[in-house]
Parts: structure tokens; sequence; C-alpha cells
């Protein structure tokens, strides 16, 4: 009996390492330039955080708008599957005021060099938007810091 205990506690410390360890590969800050400061830009701002949750702020400024700056900020959980990144936003948790974008059904594809690839071919590490409600964020690819 005692080694039926011995082993599940063995086995579910290993469990709970692998999955900390692979929301760590994708933890990290993601970003997104379009334009140029001097006269339109739009900033797109990603932040996995390891512990599931997510942070997302658009910027976009527009010297000849009205008004010629404006942020959309959403927030949420984050899950991977493989190589596939889900969001999803509590609608009574996640959505208020500030934090308008519901990320509910967007999914992103983790993009890097294969651990295989011997060449010297430079892959930067990205998450590519493949599905949104958000139409602004579909097809989107954020490139990690």
């Amino acid at each position: 009996m005692r080694f039926i205990y011995t082993a599940l506690i063995l086995i579910l410390s290993f469990l709970l390492y692998a999955t900390n360890a692979q929301t760590s590969t994708f933890a990290g800050t993601y970003k997104h330039t379009i334009g140029q400061e001097s006269s339109h830009s739009i900033n797109y701002t990603l932040k996995l955080n390891i512990d599931g949750t997510f942070t997302f702020h658009s910027f976009s400024n527009d010297v000849k708008g009205i008004p010629p700056e404006v942020h959309t900020y959403g927030k949420g959980q984050w899950e991977a599957n493989k190589n596939i990144i889900s969001f999803s936003t509590g609608m009574n948790d996640d959505i208020n005021e500030k934090y308008s974008l519901d990320f509910n059904s967007t999914k992103a594809r983790y993009i890097t060099k294969s651990p295989r690839d011997n060449s010297n071919r430079v892959i930067k590490t990205r998450l590519q938007i493949y599905n949104s409600e958000i139409r602004f964020l579909h097809g989107t690819e954020l490139i990690k810091e």
C-alpha cells in the first residue's frame, strides 16, 4: 500500500512539473507594430503570464484622427495544447469598462525554431493568431521579446 501512495505522489509531482514547464515556455511579452510614429501607428502588446492569465493592449496613434490616441484592452486566461494557445475571457470577471475585448474563441499558433533545425536561418519566436472574432487581430503575428 505504501508503494502505491509513493507512486501516486511521484506521478502527480511529475505532472505538475511538466505543466509548469510548458506554460513557462510560452509565457512572455509579444508585440506587433504597424506604421510609423510620425503619422499613424498601431501597437499591439500581448503578455502571457506563467499563471495562465494574459493582458492585451492595443494602442493606436493617428496624428490626424479624432481622438488622436486610442487605447483598447483585454484580459483573461490562456491555455496551451501542444503549439496551440487558446484564449478565454470570463464575461463577469474579465470584461469591464477598461477591458472591453472578448477573447473567447481566439486561438494562436506558437511558432519557434525547431531544436532539430541546425541551419543558420533565424526564425523569430512568435504567435500567429489564426482564429479570432476580434477583426483587427485575425491573422496578426506577434513577435516575442
